[in-house]
This record gives structure tokens, C-alpha cells and sequence, in this order.
């Protein structure tokens, strides 16, 4: 059965800085405990915090509407010895102090989470569009094909299906930040 979420972020996410997948989701939920937030670190060129992500959510929150980090594990095996960020800005300017309670490795970005749930459910990427960037308007399950971990999509009715990818975290998204 497919849930519904109008604007999503979906990444694909597996072993990380010799870190299991458990391990990973157990961390993440204490700091959900202890600083009431999770921060979901990430790389690469997609996804720019001030170029997409940021810009995404703005637009959401100005229409009340809601944005989810959707995340579908996959078999990965990005295994090193990452540096542990220390600090988190929103513009690359001002940086602030990563909260106690929180471990960001390896990462150049991060989506702040209010939460992450564990799930078991589908989502066709087909009934999704890119919203911004370059790619804007191309059909999600047409993008995220070959290499392509992570991207913005928000729901169009009526398109065709596709496979549907599995998720297995989800989180609702505060902000996007570059760490350090």
C-alpha cells in the first residue's frame, strides 16, 4: 500500500562510515530524543541546500504545506574513516554549534528532521515531478534511474506507474544545512 505525501525529499541510503544500517537508525532516533531533531547527513552535487532544498520548502511552508525526507535503503557500501562534522550553517556564513546529542560523518549537508519513523510501505515515483533545478518537470522514477541517490518531488495526479521504490525512514523536514 503507497501513503501519500504531496512534496518529498526521497534518498537511498545504506552502510555508511562503517556503520550498519541499524546501527545508523538507532542513532538517529536518540538524537531525536535528546535534541529533538535529527540531522540526515548527505553529499554530492544534488540536492543543494541554498540552490534546491531550501527554496523547495519555502514554497511548501508558504502554501501550508508539509515536506518528508522519504529514505529507501539499498545496498551500499561506502565504507571510510569520515571526519564528525562540528558545525551547521543555513547560509554557509553564520554556523552554529552541531546540538549535543547529534552525529553528523562524512557528510557536506544535512536535512534537519522533526522526527524519523520507521516504516514499511511503497511510493511510486512515477506520480512525481521534480519542482526545481534544472530537471524541473521531469518525471522522479525517470530521474532517479542509474546513479542517482537523492531529489526533490512533488505529486502530479494521473501519471503513469512505474516500480514503486520501498522507504523504510521517513521524517517531516525542518531545513536543509551545510555542516562542517
Amino acid at each position: 500500500m503507497e501513503k501519500l505525501y504531496k512534496n518529498i525529499i526521497v534518498m537511498k541510503y545504506g552502510v555508511h562510515a562503517s556503520e550498519d544500517v541499524e546501527s545508523i537508525v538507532v542513532r538517529k532516533m536518540q538524537e531525536v530524543q535528546v535534541a529533538k531533531k535529527m540531522f540526515w547527513g548527505y553529499g554530492g552535487v544534488l540536492c543543494h541546500p541554498l540552490k534546491q532544498v531550501q527554496p523547495f520548502l519555502r514554497e511548501n511552508c508558504s502554501k501550508g504545506e508539509k515536506t518528508y525526507l522519504l529514505l529507501s535503503e539499498t545496498l551500499s557500501r561506502f565504507d571510510n574513516t569520515p571526519s564528525e562534522a562540528s558545525f551547521y550553517s543555513f547560509n554557509k556564513i553564520e554556523w552554529d554549534s552541531v546540538p549535543k546529542g547529534v552525529k553528523i560523518l562524512g557528510s557536506k549537508y544535512a536535512i534537519i528532521c522533526k522526527n524519523i519513523i520507521v516504516c514499511d510501505f511503497f511510493i511510486d515515483l512515477a506520480n512525481y515531478v521534480i519542482p526545481i533545478g534544472n530537471s524541473k518537470g521531469k518525471i522522479l522514477s525517470d530521474y532517479m534511474r542509474g546513479r542517482v541517490d537523492k531529489a526533490c518531488g512533488r505529486y502530479v495526479e494521473n501519471l503513469n506507474q512505474s516500480k514503486p521504490m520501498k522507504i523504510s525512514l521517513y521524517g517531516e523536514i525542518e531545513n536543509a544545512v551545510f555542516v562542517k
